[in-house]
């Protein structure tokens, strides 16, 4: 695992996001846009070794070429993990196409991220979302967290047992319902 930092290694606001050679490519255009709006961040971008394995939450046959979608994205967060050990910062997770869905993914199994930044993320690979088309939904999808005074169960550590949940969003006549 590859790990490229940014910005003030002091900060407690802490984004990891998952990238592959593409965004590396672009990623100093990234950080100067972060800087413009808050001088306080930490961006840590984590290459990711096969990008259809490793962000992939389920395993799926091709869509693009021959490459499946390999369901390793439980080991893949274990080692992003291992990034958020400070429990005095505050951690973020950010991608963009299937790093997104990664991120909203990696949001709902585990409470160690504050916020999601998922550029379009690829929810299509959701069979939620796969069925779409004959159920009304909208390939939306609602992340709920539960507020830290909320959560049922608080474990010493700062992690809760209710993590919140992902629904998908669909289009009614009285707009968008859970």
């Amino acid at each position: 695992m590859q790990i490229y930092e940014y910005g003030d290694p002091a900060s407690d606001r802490v984004l990891l996001q998952p990238v592959d050679n593409h965004d590396l490519a672009g990623i100093e255009n990234e950080v100067a846009a972060i800087r413009e709006r808050t001088a306080d961040f930490r961006l840590i971008a984590v290459k990711v070794n096969d990008w259809n394995r490793d962000l992939s939450p389920w395993s799926a046959p091709p869509v693009f070429g021959n490459e499946p979608f390999g369901g390793g994205a439980s080991d893949f967060l274990n080692a992003l993990l291992s990034l958020c050990a400070d429990r005095s910062k505050t951690y973020y997770i950010g991608g963009y196409s299937l790093a997104g869905l990664f991120a909203l993914w990696a949001a709902h199994e585990t409470d160690d991220f504050f916020g999601v930044a998922a550029a379009s993320p690829s929810v299509w690979l959701c069979d939620v979302y796969a069925n779409a088309s004959d159920s009304g939904r909208t390939g939306l999808f609602e992340f709920r967290r539960p507020r830290r005074k909320d959560a049922q169960s608080d474990h010493g550590d700062g992690r809760h047992t209710d993590r919140g949940s992902i629904r998908p969003l669909a289009r009614t006549r009285h707009g968008l319902r859970a």
